[in-house]
């Protein structure tokens, strides 16, 4: 169950020209034992990526390690995404990425249309 007054963060960073696509989610969680857990999920976007979770025995000492999270990856250049926002499109590939993308899909079509 999440915390209702600490929603979920999503963060993305993207870098193009360092085929860098990342995403990071965190949420603050209660556990059945009383609990708080902080939920951290980050990977390459459009992949399942890595999921860890750290439990507190009280919720500010877990709220001060979601906080410390989300600065060192603002730091480190993620910003907010929607969810909608994670997946890349076509328009967010390099140019030499669509051409192949194009001559792929032209090769396909010609073989299987």
């Amino acid at each position: 169950m999440t915390c209702p007054a600490d929603p979920p963060l999503r963060l993305k960073r993207i870098d193009a020209a360092r085929n860098m696509w990342r995403f990071y989610h965190l949420a603050l969680h209660s556990t059945l034992f009383g609990e708080h857990a902080v939920v951290r999920s980050w990977g390459r976007i459009g992949a399942a990526g890595l999921c860890k979770t750290m439990t507190f025995a009280d919720l500010d000492a877990a709220r001060r390690a979601f906080k410390r999270i989300e600065a060192a990856k603002r730091r480190r250049g993620y910003i907010d995404a929607l969810r909608c926002d994670i997946a890349p499109t076509f328009a967010d590939l390099p140019t030499e990425q669509r051409h192949q993308h194009g001559a792929d899909r032209e090769r396909l079509g010609a073989r299987f249309g």
